[in-house]
């Protein structure tokens, strides 16, 4: 544990400490925004990923379902736009990360944007490997 100097008072706080127990300044924690964007963007990838997936999976299982050609490109586009919401979800994780940010905001980012972006992905190949069976 170091020991760093109030802002705003001058005395010494540790570097762990939120704020000072002298003075009562706050300190910023560093890469917080970043920590927080990822969760958000993580969390808005899930949201829409995993249900894109099961929607891809019973399309394909389901024989009883008239799929069109459309569908499948709509969906693949869906799982293209997700994918970039969950790569940027688990880049600014990794930011986060690299600056130093220990909120437990960024590991909830970066595993919310890895877990979608394998879905993501999963869903684009199961799209293309369903148009290119209807040709």
């Amino acid at each position: 544990m170091a020991l760093v100097y109030c802002k705003e008072c001058g005395r010494e706080v540790s570097d762990k400490a939120k704020f000072c127990p002298q003075c009562g300044f706050t300190f910023k924690i560093k890469g917080r925004g970043f920590a927080i964007t990822s969760m958000v963007l993580g969390i808005i990838a899930c949201t829409y990923s995993v249900p894109l997936m099961f929607r891809t999976l019973s399309l394909m299982v389901d024989t009883f379902v008239v799929f069109r050609k459309e569908t499948a490109e709509a969906m693949a586009f869906l799982s293209g736009f997700m994918l970039i919401v969950a790569a940027l979800s688990l880049v600014f994780g990794i930011v986060s990360a690299s600056i130093g940010c220990k909120l437990k905001k960024r590991t909830a980012g970066i595993t919310l944007g890895a877990v979608s972006c394998a879905v993501c992905i999963a869903c684009i190949i199961l799209n293309i490997i369903t148009l290119s069976g209807m040709n």
